[in-house]
């Protein structure tokens, strides 16, 4: 014996409709998007090579050695100009200075521009968890935007260096200038 109040559901028209869009939305979908979706994490997974990190790195420290030889060019002239003899241990050491300032520039703007380059990364994996939560992604930076933020940390270090080491030498002229000032005074 059957049940006596035994229901069918049946589907409305409006409901019929509404189930034609959400499959033509989710064909679409899959034949648009996902293709889309599936580039995208594969330019993501593809900034954690070594290769973009090296790119990176190469950008930020050659954009170091161009800044950085006009720089080295103007201190050996102006040791030169204030009367260091190119074979003294001063001018050696004044360019032994420069150099290691130059070699811990690189090697800062080396290592500076890999860590941008694994933040870039974090952060393409950010964006594709935060679209797959149905969220907007943020903004991330171009691999010149990396090398170049890496040159300029590195390049300010190195014109603060050249700044101390100016300053030292103007202090140094001033107080052999004084000297000789005070002892010719006394005669």
């Amino acid at each position: 014996m059957a049940p006596a109040h035994v229901s069918k559901q049946h589907d409305s028209p409006w409901d019929i409709v509404q189930a034609e869009i959400a499959q033509q939305r989710w064909n679409r979908y899959k034949t648009t998007m996902i293709p889309v979706e599936n580039q995208w994490m594969a330019n993501t997974e593809s900034l954690n090579s070594p290769l973009k990190s090296d790119e990176a790195a190469g950008l930020a420290t050659s954009g170091v050695m161009k800044e950085a030889s006009p720089m080295m060019d103007q201190q050996k002239s102006q040791m030169i100009n204030a009367g260091v003899n190119p074979n003294s241990g001063a001018y050696i050491m004044g360019r032994a200075d420069m150099g290691n300032k130059l070699a811990d520039a690189t090697g800062s703007a080396d290592l500076n521009a890999r860590m941008g380059q694994k933040n870039r990364y974090l952060q393409g994996l950010q964006n594709i968890v935060s679209i797959g939560n149905n969220q907007a992604g943020t903004a991330q930076q171009s691999l010149s935007d990396v090398a170049n933020m890496a040159r300029a940390s590195a390049m300010n270090n190195i014109e603060y260096g050249a700044l101390q080491n100016q300053a030292a030498g103007n202090a140094a002229g001033t107080g052999v200038g004084l000297a000789i000032s005070a002892y010719g005074n006394k005669r």
